[in-house]
């Protein structure tokens, strides 16, 4: 079915519409469908809907399938016609079939409603199909008739003019005519007006073929009683010889055969069509079990070609062992006919259940041969066992809910009630109450004005009703039962029909679970923990008011929603790993996650089960504050601690060195001191005493001077961090030292491309600076400019910044491990107490930082000082 299949549905109930049109969909079937639920619409649709095929009801209120295929029979429109019911007997279903149904489904089977739709729709185009093939037949038969059989029955000689010369005494036990008669007449006047036109064209055509023979033209003319009678002839253009100088018309009386042959012809295409194109495999077979000729659809049954069913014969195709077919072989022999069930064979070999007919006829040469009728009824044999299974089990269940079935009429004020339903009731078994004894046992109150209200409606409206209500058996027992009723309308009257079942224990058990619930709320209402459950398809099911103040979401806002829908920011999140880790390897986790859209730390317990996931958890965020806040100074601590150690060290460093440079001047000083005391001297001597104290003394001085500077830098490690820019922080130390770079000739690039600035210490940074730069420019190589390249980059978290010259160079091999030591000097053209690289050193690692160098001797220096950002 490659195009839009468009249907028309009878049918009243909306939900049986769309059942079928569920299996539609299901079935991947292109359809248009129009439903129509009476009469009216039905008739206004088959006009101007034009459907494809035809979906009916067979019992709606007032209107049923038997009409509907009647109206469709007299519009003249052969489309097919298919019975869609709840249910239908046997003999309903022959009845409707005998009148032109196609086929006809059980709603309870709609799974065989898109096959039934194929079959019908494909045998509606092979009969289209055929009788296309006919009609061509038909035509094609009759040309080949007339150019291969011709008869001298009677003879013509016609002359140019189409004017008889000749007529053989024969005519006249054709047309009935004198000869004489013939010579007189003008032979068109015999013609049937149907066929002048095709007579005088076929003059034409012989007129312009010389000795060419016309066999087998046909037409009729007037026999001289009246009657026409149809001729067949042979014609043939002599008016060349001379002999004849006529066109020679050789004809014959073939009515007879001309009726007979309609009639057979119609006859044979009408049963080959039957046997081509019928749904039921058909077998034409002897008597003595040989098979002369089988259809497709026996084919198919069986599984094997036409010529292999040939072959193997009845013994191939039926269970010979089945006692069955004897039976029905016997009683064709003695009848004539048969039909029944019997187990037949398929081509693999396996059995299945068959249902054939056979009837004996005798064929064109008087022999006796049979016909039979085969059908595949194993798919049906299931669905009757099926049936019977369901049909038992059904009984079981309802015994075991306690369901029973009732039926009413309200005009009659009588009911009927299944054994169940006068067990409910706990009634004698014969009990059979009035439709008013009946409504009496419902509980007086609410319960009874509620089921005299919906029957009220149900007989005014046909509303059906639902109700659960509770009786008071005959033995005086409350008992909670559920009433489903329906109406139909039966002869203009109102019946009532439907379900009754004895609830007691289901209502006992879901005030059990309400209880239940209600304290299971209580507990999770008040524990102090926020909590919620999800089912295994993550969607929520219990959420409560102290996870919807923590998360701020309302249980409304929750409740049976999927829970990656309402917390999109938290997937790929450690709780969402969490979770899924629980329930994955049902283990249960505790864990701590930071839910960044409240900015709030939670601790969490999930504990995963067969049904689901149960979370709690706590605002844990103070904690984590305090914790962090310790961690904080803890960190702290620990870098002032680092930079303690660091400042130890480069104090026992300075002390060495202090006590080093301290110990000679004060020597010095000691010693010319009590020189200068001695009254042996002379003056002048004394006077180079006291310049050498002075001396020293001003020695002294710098040292202290030194040790100034360094304990400035502890000092200074209290200032505020602050952010400073590298660029600015050169153009700075430039502007200060103007004349230097002038004097020197120095150019200074910078690149902060990559990082441009940093969080720290100004003063440390600045001095870090402003030393490298002054070391650049004060060791510059001779008869060279001096030029520095100061840049930024950034890798793996941390800040490198980058000095390098072109200047002297440090010959690092034997320099490197006094690099950045206190009055380490490598040049000595210069003036310099060897400070600068201790002090630069020192505050880098004061900043959390490290520095490295890279130099080689008159190629110039890089320093590289790494912080982490």
């Amino acid at each position: 079915m490659d195009k839009l299949i468009r249907i028309l549905h009878l049918e009243d109930l909306p939900g049986d519409a769309l059942f079928v049109k569920k299996a539609l969909i299901k079935a991947n079937i292109d359809f248009q469908v129009l439903v129509a639920d009476s009469k009216e619409k039905y008739v206004t649709a088959l006009e101007a809907f034009l459907p494809d095929l035809i979906l009916a009801n067979h019992s709606l209120p007032a209107f049923n399938a038997i009409e509907a295929l009647k109206i469709l029979k007299e519009s003249r429109s052969d489309i097919p016609f298919i019975v869609v019911t709840a249910a239908m007997n046997e003999a309903s279903a022959v009845n409707l079939m005998m009148q032109g149904a196609d086929d006809y489904i059980l709603k309870d089977r709609l799974s065989r409603l898109p096959i039934a739709i194929t079959n019908a729709l494909e045998k509606y185009r092979l009969k289209k199909e055929h009788d296309r093939f006919l009609n061509e037949l038909i035509v094609s038969e009759q040309r080949y008739r007339a150019l291969i059989e011709h008869s001298a029955d009677g003879v013509i000689i016609l002359n140019a003019m189409g004017r008889p010369t000749y007529v053989s005494v024969s005519v006249s036990n054709v047309l009935g005519y004198d000869p004489t008669e013939i010579l007189d007449m003008d032979l068109y006047t015999l013609l049937h007006p149907d066929d002048i036109v095709d007579m005088g064209l076929m003059l034409e055509k012989i007129l312009d073929s010389p000795g060419v023979t016309m066999k087998g033209h046909t037409g009729r003319m007037l026999h001289k009683d009246g009657s026409w009678r149809w001729i067949e002839a042979t014609i043939t253009n002599l008016l060349d010889d001379p002999a004849v100088n006529g066109i020679v018309d050789n004809f014959r009386d073939i009515t007879e055969r001309k009726l007979a042959q309609d009639a057979i012809t119609a006859s044979e295409e009408k049963y080959r069509l039957l046997f081509e194109t019928s749904m039921d495999g058909i077998l034409l077979t002897s008597q003595d079990g040989q098979v002369l000729e089988a259809n497709q659809a026996a084919c198919s049954i069986f599984q094997r070609s036409e010529s292999e069913i040939i072959h193997v014969g009845r013994s191939g195709l039926a269970d010979l062992d089945d006692s069955r077919l004897s039976k029905l072989l016997e009683e064709r022999l003695r009848t004539g006919k048969a039909n029944g069930e019997v187990s037949l064979l398929r081509k693999d070999g396996s059995r299945f259940a068959g249902e054939i007919s056979s009837t004996v006829f005798k064929n064109a040469h008087g022999k006796a041969n049979t016909s039979m009728i085969v059908r595949d009824i194993s798919e049906r044999k299931k669905a009757e066992q099926l049936l019977l299974e369901s049909e038992r089990r059904l009984d079981r269940a309802t015994t075991m809910a306690r369901v029973g079935n009732f039926e009413a009429d309200h005009a009659n004020n009588q009911i009927f009630w299944s054994s169940m339903i006068r067990q409910i009731h706990e009634v004698d078994p014969d009990f059979n109450p009035e439709l008013e004894t009946a409504m009496n046992f419902y509980k007086p109150g609410a319960n009874r004005e509620t089921i005299d209200k919906a029957t009220e409606e149900i007989i005014k409206h046909q509303t059906p009703f639902d109700l659960e209500l509770q009786i008071i058996t005959a033995k005086g027992n409350e008992r909670w039962v559920r009433v489903m009723c329906e109406a139909e309308l039966v002869n203009d009257k109102h019946i009532l029909y439907g379900s009754f079942q004895d609830i007691d224990k289901i209502k006992e058990t879901e005030s059990e679970v309400l209880r239940s619930y209600a304290e299971r709320n209580v507990i999770f209402e008040s524990i102090g923990d926020a909590f919620f459950a999800i089912d295994k398809d993550w969607v929520v099911n219990y959420w409560n008011k102290e996870a919807a103040r923590l998360l701020e979401r309302t249980k409304g806002e929750v409740l049976n929603r999927y829970l990656w829908d309402l917390f999109p920011l938290s997937i790929g999140s450690e709780s969402y790993r969490q979770y899924n880790h629980a329930v994955e390897s049902g283990q249960t986790v505790h864990f701590e996650d930071h839910y960044e859209p409240l900015n709030r730390w939670l601790e969490v317990s999930a504990y995963p089960s067969a049904n689901g996931l149960s979370v709690f958890f706590k605002d844990i965020t103070g904690r984590k504050l305090s914790e962090n806040k310790l961690n904080e100074l803890n960190n702290n601590l620990h870098q002032y601690s680092n930079e303690l150690a660091l400042s130890n060290k480069g104090l026992e460093q300075f002390s060495y060195m202090v006590s080093h440079n301290l110990r000679a001047p004060v020597a010095n000083i000691i010693g010319l001191a009590g020189l200068l005391g001695d009254e042996s001297y002379p003056s002048e001597l004394k006077r180079d005493f006291l310049n050498g104290i002075l001396e020293n003394v001003k020695r002294l001085d710098e040292v202290i001077t030194d040790l100034n500077s360094i304990l400035q830098i502890k000092k200074e490690i209290g200032e505020k961090s602050e952010t400073v820019n590298f660029q600015d922080l050169v153009d700075s130390i430039k502007e200060s030292i103007q004349n230097v770079i002038l004097k020197e000739n120095v150019q200074v690039v910078t690149d902060f491309k990559s990082a441009c600035e940093l969080f720290t210490l100004k003063t440390y940074l600045y001095s870090i600076f402003h030393n490298l730069i002054s070391n650049s420019i004060k060791y510059h190589q001779a008869g060279l400019n001096p030029f520095i390249e100061i840049s930024s980059s950034v890798s793996d978290g941390k800040l490198t910044l980058s000095f390098k010259d072109n200047g002297m160079g440090i010959d690092l091999p034997k320099k490197r491990d006094q690099l950045f030591g206190l009055y380490k000097r490598f040049h000595h053209h210069v003036e310099g107490k060897g400070m600068g690289l201790f002090m630069v050193k020192t505050q880098v690692e004061i900043l959390g930082g490290t520095i490295s160098v890279f130099s080689e001797v008159n190629k110039g220096t890089e320093f590289f000082i790494e912080f982490n950002l």
